[in-house]
């Protein structure tokens, strides 16, 4: 009888949500916004075009690295 055919590499079903973040290495980050502050952070990553918690991961690395922020 023949064995199990081999999958190739990159042809492995993938992961959704948090276990694909985790799979990639990403560490998972709370960050509490009140009534106020989200309104006014959500309407500048919309106008970068950017999801809410991309545009914050973005921002946060620019800061940390402290590197200038430019528009894309």
């Amino acid at each position: 009888m023949p064995g199990k055919k081999a999958i190739p590499a990159g042809r492995n079903p993938k992961k959704r949500g948090s276990a694909r973040m985790a799979e990639m290495g990403y560490r998972v980050v709370h960050i509490w916004l009140d009534a106020i502050e989200f309104p006014i952070i959500d309407k500048a990553a919309r106008k970068d075009g950017k999801r809410l918690a991309t545009w914050m991961r973005e921002m946060c690395r620019l800061v940390a690295e402290g590197r200038e922020y430019r528009r894309p």
